[in-house]
């Protein structure tokens, strides 16, 4: 049986994506579920996966390449099996089996490409980079071993260097080039393209279309620092990783968010759907931009494990692995930005979701204790915004209430 693999739509907005490279070659076996190539979408580099098991027998559109959402890519066959493809005589959208090419179809068998895998040979580099080195006439192959990303990844501050250390190339006698606005000496222009496009419609459609509310917390982490350095000591002793500060925040998310429903819900159009199960998007930097990938489920997990996936799911994004699924389904999102050393912050909403927790750093500050005599206590700012089309204030104040109780004493989760 013949299988068509199609370009997917992994997002809302996605309509289109490039395919940054093939995982597999032609001839190799693919399971359900197995990442077959790396795309680049509107959003990030993700992972494609097949949703079909099978032998890659032909690969249509190669690396590269845009593809349209649903155009066919690729074909996967059983291991006995020849791909198809029509004569010029012949229908171009049949596909039919080597029994019916006996018969007379009027088709061609296509042989096996046995091509060598040219993954090695293909540089990694992010899509910004890629854009200016291909608007300013780059060959992107220049810059090999000139990447100062992770895994030796070509960013978009290599290529700038390379502009600054390439030559310019003289203007010929009585020519004169036009100009299409004013650039200073030294200035850079950027299209606005690929994510920070994405970035810059959401959140713009975000700010004037969803009337955002917004409230402040001041909570003590005293309890919650000393748990954590407890926990995390146990846990370096067995060679595993320390739960976060964020990992911490997005648990105590959850299971506010398992209080109050309305909080855990989305908007679309004319309806509210109020979701059963937690999913909470923790937002990462990247160099091209701000992506959310989504840990699913998070009300049923533990602390440990939401650590663990959360450091599972930066480090793929970082590394362009992210799949699909890791970036949709989002019902609430965090955004910590303590560690840039930012007390407290307002974050827009992430459409279509209700409600964004924006968390500052942990800094000693004096307050006063239960007689009003000052001491000294690490304290740490939250802010959340809230959609109010879907929620009224105290509804969100409740919520961002237990949050703060959740923070200071993590044990209330358990009873």
């Amino acid at each position: 049986m013949i299988t068509e693999v199609v370009m997917l739509a992994l997002g809302e907005t996605m309509n289109e994506a490039r395919i940054v490279r093939w995982l597999k070659r032609e001839g190799d076996r693919v399971a359900k579920g197995e990442p077959i190539a790396e795309i680049e979408t509107d959003k990030a580099n993700i992972e494609m996966e097949s949703l079909a098991s099978g032998v890659l027998r032909k690969i249509v559109e190669s690396e590269g390449a845009v593809a349209p959402v649903g155009k066919v890519i690729a074909y996967l066959a059983e291991s006995m099996e020849e791909i198809l493809t029509p004569t010029p005589d012949a229908p171009s959208t049949s596909l039919r089996s080597a029994q019916e090419a006996r018969d007379g179809g009027g088709e061609q068998i296509l042989p096996r490409n046995d091509s060598k895998d040219r993954r090695s040979d293909k540089l990694i580099a992010s899509p910004r980079a890629r854009r200016l080195a291909d608007r300013e006439n780059i060959d992107i192959a220049l810059l090999a071993r000139m990447g100062t990303g992770p895994r030796g990844r070509i960013v978009e501050a290599d290529v700038k260097k390379f502009l600054s250390q390439r030559q310019p190339t003289p203007t010929p006698p009585h020519t004169h080039t036009k100009r299409p606005s004013p650039v200073a000496l030294g200035d850079t222009v950027i299209p606005l393209a690929g994510i920070r496009k994405t970035i810059a419609e959401r959140m713009t459609r975000s700010a004037q279309t969803a009337p955002h509310i917004t409230f402040d917390a001041d909570v003590d982490m005293s309890v919650a620092e000393a748990w954590r350095a407890k926990v995390n000591a146990v846990r370096k002793a067995k060679g595993q990783s320390s739960i976060s500060l964020t990992a911490l925040t997005v648990k105590v998310c959850a299971w506010a968010l398992t209080r109050h429903k309305w909080m855990n819900a989305t908007l679309s159009g004319e309806s509210i759907t109020l979701h059963g199960e937690v999913s909470i998007g923790v937002a990462v930097a990247l160099d091209e931009g701000l992506i959310v990938p989504v840990l699913h489920d998070a009300a049923r997990k533990g602390a440990a494990q939401i650590a663990d996936e959360i450091a599972d799911l930066s480090e793929r994004a970082k590394t362009n692995r992210l799949r699909g699924s890791d970036l949709a389904g989002g019902t609430f999102t965090v955004s910590n930005l303590g560690m840039f050393g930012v007390d407290r912050f307002t974050a827009i909403l992430n459409p279509p979701e209700t409600g964004i927790l924006a968390v500052g750093r942990i800094v000693k500050r004096f307050v006063p204790d239960e007689n009003d005599q000052p001491m000294v206590k690490p304290m740490m700012t939250i802010t959340l915004s809230a959609d109010h089309r879907v929620v009224d204030g105290a509804t969100a104040a409740r919520f961002l209430a237990d949050v703060r109780a959740g923070l200071e004493e993590p044990s209330l989760m358990i009873l």
